[in-house]
């Protein structure tokens, strides 16, 4: 069989060439059901992410959670923290947990930083962490030996710094283009070299 070799440009040049003749013998009913079914596939995907506070301390903090239907008792949990000067709908809209979550069933929290930016020092976000774990345990059920912990950039290096902290929490971490701050603790030393 002889197969013809196209360039991309060709191809697509060809392809754009048919769209148009397929929408210039439709007629505008039907180029808007086109159109309307295109931009439903791509972009109207129902989160149904949930906006809540949690107390921690004196503070008050928000996440964003997304429970997939029929959950169920002892799922997993993902929490999955923005880079600085992002925020939790920035990261929610970037990482698109809730596709994987609704097929693998795990609730997804997308939890916001103080001023868009994580504590690398100290308990600050370590203990906002470790609320979101007992809110989910009690709203959702989910699996405390389940927990995962990601996150981008400053929340990559979160991730890292969460690792010498709550590790006895977090059965495991995930960071994302961050990277481990030299010199944090000797506990660090130890278990990345």
């Amino acid at each position: 069989m002889n197969k013809k070799t196209i360039s991309p440009q060709t191809f697509y040049t060809k392809g754009y060439d048919r769209l148009k003749k397929t929408i210039n013998k439709s007629s505008g009913l039907n180029l808007m059901l086109i159109v309307s079914l295109f931009v439903s596939i791509l972009f109207t995907k129902n989160v149904n992410a949930q906006v809540s506070n949690i107390q921690v301390g004196s503070s008050t903090r928000e996440i964003r959670v997304y429970s997939p239907s029929n959950l169920g008792q002892n799922r997993p949990l993902l929490i999955s923290m923005h880079g600085m000067n992002q925020d939790a709908p920035y990261q929610q809209n970037m990482a698109k947990w809730e596709l994987v979550a609704d097929t693998a069933k795990f609730v997804v929290v997308y939890p916001t930083g103080l001023n868009k930016s994580w504590s690398l020092s100290g308990t600050t976000d370590t203990d906002f962490i470790l609320a979101i774990i007992e809110a989910m345990y009690t709203k959702y059920g989910i699996d405390k030996t389940r927990v995962y912990l990601s996150g981008f950039s400053m929340g990559g290096m979160m991730t890292y710094y969460a690792a010498t902290r709550i590790a006895d929490k977090i059965a495991a971490f995930a960071p994302v283009s961050g990277y481990l701050m030299a010199g944090l603790t000797p506990i660090v030393q130890d278990l990345f070299q």
